[in-house]
């Protein structure tokens, strides 16, 4: 196109289409120009962007190569892989990525025998170590439950940590992003000597209508924190014993769950099928609503491994992935009720395609959603 006819587009064109730009992107627009840096930093921008900024949510994994620290993520935007570089991080520090929520993502540090975290956004390459926590600071063992909870509209964050993986504690503390300190709230409704209440390790923590949903085990629930209440409930809706490692994500304000499905009497571990289902609150019942194809299922199984099976996502997209083939990640699309094999990860770590790093490392369980802001506060 002709370059005057570039330069002579109404500024509200203009604006509204770098609005819709990934946030990456605009972050590299801000060089073009005074204008443009001084229009991406006003409150106006950001309001274009809440009204016609992309809202697909990225898959994001963390991997660790030696001692080097990567974020990758598959962008379904422009439908291709990218590095994320790490915001900068204080020298000494033990981090592994725990939570990702509203563009910011959370790491436990360990530093000195002490625990604490550390908020990042990526986008703004901003960074910051939060104090630690009253109850939760050991280094010798991990909670089972981290998640982030981030209100847009105030521009703030709370993270909830609860329940240690052995053991029966039932501690639950909340760090606030308003007063800068932890606060222990509600204990896990445990019963008896059961382990009822611990959670499965990541399997899913969407937070949904003000609640974040958790799934335990022994036998297999769903128990339930509001956030404004600081209560836990156990959620009276059972998962079917056929139901290989069920995970949890969150659907435009509805709660789905998603897993294998196996045979009655099948004793294989490797799924029939995968399929999502929706928690209808009135009956309390998971109701199926999309079952994958046979033949993306056979080519997502293709080494037929499942014990390293995950599933996130939000909003209208689901990523299914794999430890055992590695670069074979399928998505679906609420939207378009679509299912889609996901181009394999060809980023380079040395000689070393990155793919192949996460099958031998095994590090899916490091799998998150992301979604890239510039407005997201630390």
């Amino acid at each position: 196109m002709d370059a005057d006819i570039w330069c002579n587009l109404p500024q509200d064109l203009v604006e509204k289409i770098l609005a819709r730009l990934p946030a990456f992107a605009i972050l590299q627009m801000r060089g073009v120009c005074k204008r443009w840096k001084s229009l991406i930093q006003s409150s106006y921008f950001s309001y274009l962007r809440r009204l016609n900024a992309p809202n697909k949510p990225y898959f994001l994994f963390h991997l660790t190569v030696g001692r080097t620290e990567h974020l990758v993520t598959f962008d379904p935007v422009l439908e291709k892989w990218c590095r994320i570089p790490l915001p900068y991080m204080p020298p000494g520090l033990d981090a592994s990525l725990v939570a990702s929520a509203g563009g910011l993502l959370c790491f436990r540090v360990r530093k000195m025998g002490i625990v604490s975290y550390l908020i990042c956004n990526p986008v703004t390459k901003c960074c910051r170590e939060l104090p630690p926590p009253l109850h939760y600071r050991s280094t010798y063992r991990s909670p089972c439950m981290q998640a982030l909870v981030v209100d847009p509209n105030k521009n703030t964050y709370k993270l909830v940590v609860a329940g240690y993986s052995t053991g029966r504690d039932p501690t639950t503390e909340v760090y606030s992003s308003i007063n800068n300190s932890w606060k222990l709230v509600g204990n896990l409704p445990l019963k008896g000597d059961s382990k009822a209440t611990l959670f499965q390790p990541y399997s899913g923590k969407p937070f949904c209508n003000g609640n974040l949903y958790c799934r335990a085990f022994l036998p297999p629930s769903v128990i339930v924190y509001s956030v404004e209440e600081e209560v836990w409930v156990q959620l009276k809706a059972p998962i079917n014993s056929s139901v290989l490692t069920p995970y949890l994500v969150e659907h435009h304000g509805h709660v789905l769950m998603v897993g294998g499905l196996r045979k009655a009497g099948r004793k294989e571990f490797s799924p029939d099928s995968f399929c999502i289902w929706e928690l209808d609150h009135k009956e309390m019942q998971w109701k199926e609503v999309a079952r994958m194809p046979e033949d993306m299922r056979k080519l997502f199984l293709q080494r037929n491994v499942f014990s390293k099976f995950r599933s996130i996502g939000k909003g209208d997209l689901i990523y299914f992935t794999s430890a055992s083939a590695a670069s074979s990640v399928v998505m679906y699309d609420f939207s378009l009720n679509l299912w889609k094999l996901l181009p394999e990860c060809k980023l380079k770590v040395g000689r070393h395609h990155l793919a192949s790093l996460v099958g031998h490392q095994l590090v899916w369980d490091r799998v998150f959603i992301f979604e890239p802001s510039l407005d997201a506060a630390i």
